[in-house]
């Protein structure tokens, strides 16, 4: 289990990162209406769909970013690869292995 962060576009990462994890918590779970979707400790992989993990190429989910415009330019599914991460659709996306699966885009840490 892995702890992620779902943000929606406009969401700051640099907003909680000068806050401890408890406070980053506490705040994230008082907070999906303004700007996050969800946030997660207890992430059940198995419950993502196959696709995220581009049929269990990837494991490891370190993020996930919510972009749906990048439908347009991507489709419903694209195994993008390992990208060294970045700006992202108004976000700071993690170094990793980067698969679509409309509306989001999954963070991988290894590739299997």
């Amino acid at each position: 289990m892995a702890s992620i962060y779902i943000l929606s576009p406009s969401a700051s990462v640099a907003q909680f990162s000068t806050e401890s994890r408890n406070d980053q918590r506490s705040k994230i779970d008082t907070s999906i209406d303004d700007q996050l979707i969800a946030d997660s400790s207890t992430v059940n992989e198995s419950e993502l769909p196959a696709l995220a993990s581009a049929n269990q190429k990837y494991s490891n989910l370190i993020q996930v970013l919510n972009c749906p415009n990048d439908r347009s330019n991507y489709g419903d599914f694209d195994d993008w690869g390992y990208w060294g991460g970045g700006s992202w659709c108004e976000q700071t996306g993690k170094a990793g292995y980067w698969v679509w699966v409309a509306p989001n885009w999954y963070i991988w840490q290894k590739q299997n």
